[in-house]
């Protein structure tokens, strides 16, 4: 009787100091405090910005993690952590960060937290109000109030909206310029103007890698590969300290379906290269500087797309005299921004077999011979949507601007003129702001020509397509809210939704 009486005891004990595991860690541990921002604040180099419940990471003193830790774990708003546990303390008592519990009001999940309602918030406090504007979210004591003036600013917003766990100023949000653990996958980045997590649009919003524009993720950091081809190669990793000398070199590390990125560094002459990306992988060619990067395909196209995606940006695809600059077929996703693809004998892009094309601020240019039936644009049973473009130039014995079969393509704001017009043949094409030397198109304010005009480009001939001052080209686009905000060259756009503007890839 007297042994399973002190069993009963240390049980007991053991007990009590489980308990107190929960409340009995001071006011260093994020808990006790304000969950992530308190992290924010003690780790400001970001080395440990998640802040973890009491005792699944016992080693981590004060509670913040280099890694966001299982829902279960995760408590990124601080003193309402532990309060649904049999540890935490009543409504209307403080915890060990001396917090009145029943500032949060509603029975609330944690943001990530999944089912866990040991992670819950309740409060006695929420009633009493109509709904509440977003500038003063919060229900307390009958009244709607900023969040900044609740006891609980960020518990206070979980508790009406777990996706807005964040308080900054009056308003709940998603993420601040502080805090952005929250904008993860197709979301990564913060809009600090909004407090939204949004997707990336360009590659300078993911600086560790690029961005998968039209899906919004940032591609792994870990997949990015350097190129330079003045390099030293013979030890070459891929690092940017020991790039490799060629782009085919770093395409081998991205295997089928997975996703990486590839800096290339400038030559004095072009990259010859013959690449192919396939097998459902999202590969990323883009400079590692500002100036773009001349690459030359040699008897098959430049670069062969099939059933995968490519991104390139800045890229100038010249002077492949037997193929085109770009095939895709297979459903390949090709999206080229900022690129130049001039004096290419053999075509300049080629859609086939459902593949999609996404272009803008780009040229095709003064490519094919004229005793050849080649084409800027060919698209088989494929769709493409241009923007800022400019398709100029171009020779062929046919429509050696654009020609389609069964396909569906928009263009916008562009110019496409051949050397020989009418250059389009494309049934069903729509064509909006745009200059175009081929009548009985499908769209609305456009301009027709029904000759090429070398003099609104500075060297055609030689592939340069950007435009000169006091043209007609002027005036003829329309900038809507999402086209690009920015030129071939990186010159600003109206920004403006409605405004007008120059047709073409590049500003004058």
């Amino acid at each position: 009787m007297q042994v399973r009486a002190v069993a009963a005891i240390w049980l007991l004990l053991g007990a009590v100091g489980s308990v107190l595991a929960c409340n009995d860690r001071g006011v260093t541990h994020c808990v006790d405090a304000d969950g992530d921002e308190t992290c924010a604040a003690r780790h400001p180099d970001g080395a440990r910005p998640y802040c973890v419940r009491a005792g699944c990471v016992p080693e981590l003193r004060d509670g913040c993690s280099a890694t966001r830790p299982d829902p279960s774990c995760y408590l990124p708003c601080g003193a309402r952590g532990c309060a649904a546990s049999s540890s935490s303390p009543s409504p209307g008592e403080t915890s060990s960060a001396g917090v009145d519990t029943t500032a949060v009001s509603a029975t609330t999940q944690l943001p990530g937290s999944g089912p866990d309602t040991s992670a819950a918030v309740t409060s006695s406090t929420t009633g009493g109000c109509d709904e509440c504007p977003a500038n003063t979210p919060i229900c307390e004591s009958g009244a709607c109030i900023a969040c900044g003036d609740a006891a609980q600013p960020n518990a206070s917003c979980a508790a009406i909206d777990p996706d807005h766990a964040l308080c900054s100023g009056d308003a709940c949000v998603q993420c601040t310029a502080t805090n952005a653990s929250y904008c993860t996958g197709t979301v990564p980045i913060c809009d600090v103007a909004s407090g939204e997590c949004v997707g990336c649009t360009a590659h300078e919003q993911c600086p560790e890698s690029a961005c998968f524009i039209g899906e919004g993720s940032c591609l792994p950091a870990a997949q990015l590969w350097h190129v330079d081809g003045d390099a030293v190669c013979a030890l070459a990793d891929g690092s940017a300290a020991a790039p490799y000398c060629t782009i085919a070199e770093a395409l081998v590390n991205i295997g089928p379906a997975q996703r990486g990125t590839i800096r290339v560094a400038g030559l004095g002459g072009p990259y010859l290269e013959t690449a192919l990306i396939d097998s459902s992988r999202v590969v990323a060619v883009v400079p590692s500087a500002a100036d773009p990067v001349v690459v030359t395909g040699t008897g098959a196209p430049t670069f062969t797309v099939d059933g995968a995606t490519l991104l390139l940006e800045r890229i100038r695809l010249q002077g492949n005299g037997q193929a085109p600059a770009i095939a895709s077929s297979s459903g390949g996703l090709t999206h080229v921004r900022r690129v130049e693809i001039v004096l290419n004998q053999g075509g300049g892009i080629s859609l086939i077999g459902a593949s999609e094309l996404q272009m803008d601020d780009s040229v095709i240019g003064a490519g094919g011979t004229g005793l050849a039936d080649r084409h800027a644009l060919y698209a088989e049973g494929s769709t493409f949507d241009l923007v800022y473009s400019t398709i100029a130039g171009n020779d062929g014995t046919g429509a050696a601007s654009i020609r389609c079969e069964a396909s569906v393509g928009t263009i916008r704001n562009s110019i496409v003129i051949g050397l020989a017009p009418p250059s389009i043949s494309c049934l069903g094409l729509v064509v909006d702001h745009s200059v175009i030397d081929t009548s009985d198109l499908g769209g609305a304010a456009n301009m027709e020509f029904d000759t090429f005009v070398p003099g609104w480009f500075l060297d055609p001939a030689g592939g340069d397509f950007r435009i000169v001052g006091d043209t007609v080209l002027e005036g003829i686009a329309t900038w809507q809210t999402g086209d690009p905000l920015r030129d071939l060259e990186g010159a600003s756009r109206p920004g403006l939704d409605g405004a007008t503007d120059v047709a073409g890839a590049d500003l004058p």
